[in-house]
């Protein structure tokens, strides 16, 4: 499976804050894959995540993608968060949590 290269606790803008980056390449059989797609795959490879979480208000951003983590953290630096009236959308999957579409606001 994927194997996790660093994970770092912190806050960021007084949230809580986890920073991790993970190697995917274990769940990849290279061998069936030509070049071309290979080497697209391969830019993916290591992900770097920051999830931010604020308990008070009960919500967690994630901003992820292969950009280096100093670029991921000025991103994070830089959400803001508002509430709103729009209903949440609730997913019933056996786990408790709400997933707030980014989209609706």
């Amino acid at each position: 499976g994927a194997e996790a290269l660093s994970v770092e606790e912190g806050e960021l803008n007084g949230k809580q804050m986890i920073k991790a980056c993970i190697d995917y390449s274990n769940i990849y059989d290279k061998s069936i894959f030509d070049d071309e797609t290979w080497a697209l795959i391969e830019k993916s490879i290591i992900k770097n995540y920051i999830y931010l979480f604020d308990n008070e208000c009960e919500y967690m951003i994630c901003v992820s993608g292969t950009s280096d983590m100093e670029t991921l953290e000025k991103i994070a630096e830089n959400i803001e968060v508002y509430e709103t009236d729009l209903e949440r959308s609730y997913y019933n999957d056996g786990l408790d949590y709400i997933f707030n579409d980014m989209a609706r606001g």
